[in-house]
């Protein structure tokens, strides 16, 4: 095996091959990727969950295949002056520029079968990435719950995307002209990976839909994912049976300011971590925060709507989502201290709503 190619063009390509291996010391062909010479040079890497493909542009001399553990040869390629590398296969030996890697038997490989083309939808990168990276502070708490340890992906005349640790839910939606519905649910960790592989793209993702697999393509990309088969919690029914009769309007900015010192405090909270209590009376949210070793207090200004009303919330569940959204604005719907409140901006066309659940507030 012989190949030409531009050394950015391959460290760029090496990089996000390497981001879905492995490391199996049953099988440790699993910590490799496959380079793959015959009309075109074709990257493959896999953890067995997920896989991954990428064309790398150059010339070929010589077709054939290795396999070889990407971080040394990410190392070295890293430090060489740009312009052209030459790559050659000879025996076990990959030979890379001036450097020598020894290579592994590409015939242990896992053998990497097309998927079946069902469905293939094709999406905005950006809205879609964005959304699925705004669910995942919520979907990381459910590592212990693996019906919800990732992001909900609900495809109708618009496009859901929905995560719950069971304390909370966060739902993110926008337009999408879909052929037909479709649902899934995609691993937390498959989800951190295709982010970090496709951040930089500029292209539509096409969504290709198989039973219990769905691969991503953009551009030169293909990324493959398993799905999650255990049934989500029924978030539709959850959101349509919220209910309230307080209506709170703050400005986020100072929200987030005045939450953000209050955490200081409610970090420590020994009986509630991150707790704090708001109690709403005369357009005013006062919030108090308490620790072993100190305590604060603070107003949010706010326009009331309904009755006072006094309840414990976890201040950092609230900023994740403050932290998320761009609206001046924020509405927050309460009915009482043992219900749900939700969050959402306070817009006619708002695209996300945020539930979260009240803490116990100490007699």
């Amino acid at each position: 095996m012989k190949v030409t190619v531009d050394k950015q063009e391959l460290l760029e390509k090496l990089i996000s091959a390497a981001k879905c291996t492995g490391e199996n010391k049953i099988r440790p062909i699993i910590s490799c990727v496959l380079l793959s010479v015959t009309d075109t040079i074709k990257l493959n890497s896999t953890d067995l969950e997920m896989t991954f493909e990428t064309l790398v542009l150059g010339e070929i001399h010589k077709q054939g295949k290795t396999c070889f553990n990407p971080q040394d040869v990410i190392e070295y390629v890293s430090t060489l002056d740009n312009g052209n590398i030459e790559i050659i296969l000879e025996g076990n030996i990959l030979k890379v520029y001036e450097a020598e890697f020894i290579t592994m038997d590409c015939n242990e490989y896992p053998a990497i079968k097309s998927i079946n083309q069902n469905k293939i939808i094709e999406i905005d990168s950006t809205m879609f990435l964005s959304n699925l990276n705004s669910c995942l502070s919520v979907s990381a708490g459910a590592k212990d719950n693996p019906n919800c340890y990732g992001v909900k992906v609900d495809i109708t005349d618009k496009i859901d995307f929905v995560a719950t640790d069971s304390f909370r839910l966060i739902n993110y939606n926008s337009s999408i002209t879909s052929p037909e519905p479709f649902t899934t649910t995609l691993p937390y960790s498959s989800i951190k990976r295709l982010i970090d592989i496709l951040k930089n793209t500029m292209e539509p993702i096409k969504l290709v839909i198989d039973e219990n697999n769905i691969e991503f393509v953009s551009g030169d990309y293909k990324f493959r994912t398993r799905t999650i088969e255990l049934a989500f919690p029924n978030y539709k029914s959850i959101l349509s049976n919220f209910y309230y009769d307080k209506k709170l309007t703050v400005n986020r900015i100072e929200t987030i300011n005045i939450l953000k010192r209050m955490l200081v405090f409610a970090k420590n909270n020994t009986t509630a971590k991150n707790g704090a209590v708001f109690e709403v009376s005369s357009n005013k949210i006062n919030v108090k925060a308490i620790a072993d070793k100190g305590k604060a207090k603070d107003k949010i200004n706010c326009i009331q709507e309904g009755s006072d009303i006094k309840i414990s919330l976890n201040i950092q569940f609230i900023l994740d989502y403050l932290l998320q959204i761009d609206s001046e604005a924020v509405e927050i719907l309460l009915h009482k201290s043992v219900n749900p409140v939700m969050l959402k901006p306070a817009s006619n066309n708002s695209d996300s709503v945020y539930i979260t659940m009240p803490l116990a507030m100490a007699e």
